[in-house]
């Protein structure tokens, strides 16, 4: 639902709240992928302005996801 409302405020073009929102969502969940995803997708799909970070952002999202699936 968070990343809904960090979306929504990037589709309305309202691009430092949407950052905030992504921001603090990966704060409280950072064992989760589809917050840096989504972050990422701000800045790839949405700004198109900073291909690096959202690379970044991917980056992380593998990461986290990688260690969903790694053998305990």
């Amino acid at each position: 639902m968070r990343r809904d409302i960090a979306e929504t405020y990037s589709s309305l073009e309202d691009y430092e709240k949407a950052e905030l929102e992504f921001k603090k969502l990966v704060q409280d969940y950072p064992d989760n992928p589809w917050g840096y995803i989504g972050w990422g997708d701000l800045y790839f799909f949405d700004k198109k302005d900073d291909y690096e970070k959202s690379r970044g952002l991917y980056e992380k999202a593998l990461a986290v996801a990688k260690d969903e699936l790694a053998p305990q």
